[in-house]
């Protein structure tokens, strides 16, 4: 992903854009998935939270997801990105192993890239592809068609 914009969770909680992002729960499995969650109070005292999957099973406030996600009052937007889910193809050997780096994350988390050399080698396979946007299905929704 590069980023193209960037903005608050204010903003991104309203703009029409991004409506569609704000989960609802009981809804379908895509519906359930969104991303537009946070937003503050009128007060702007404290913060809000959709009903979602970071929030507690009954609905309810999780203070610990809220805590982390809202850390930084900043949302990072692109539409310059490419989201393969349990579909993508297979990494290139040179990728999990450039110079003892390995660039896929392994578990929950996230891996920082410093090497300016693999970040362009590893964009223009990427772009090598073909189209960005969407290209596949997460893995749990794969996994439930089974």
């Amino acid at each position: 992903m590069r980023v193209t914009e960037v903005t608050d969770f204010e903003h991104y909680s309203v703009d029409p854009r991004f409506r569609e992002k704000q989960p609802m729960r009981r809804g379908s499995r895509k519906q359930s998935c969104g991303d537009n969650i946070y937003f503050r109070n009128e007060a702007d005292d404290g913060w809000l939270q959709r009903d979602s999957f970071h929030s507690n099973d009954d609905g309810t406030l999780n203070q610990r997801h809220i805590n982390r996600d809202t850390g930084v009052n900043r949302v990072l937007i692109s539409d310059d990105f490419v989201y393969f889910g349990g579909e993508g193809p297979a990494i290139p050997p040179q990728f999990r192993d450039y110079s003892g780096f390995d660039i896929c994350q392994k578990g929950v988390g996230r891996k920082k890239v410093v090497d300016d050399e693999l970040i362009v080698e590893f964009v223009a396979w990427l772009r090598s592809l073909g189209d960005f946007g969407y290209r596949g299905m997460p893995t749990e929704w794969i996994l439930d068609r089974g």
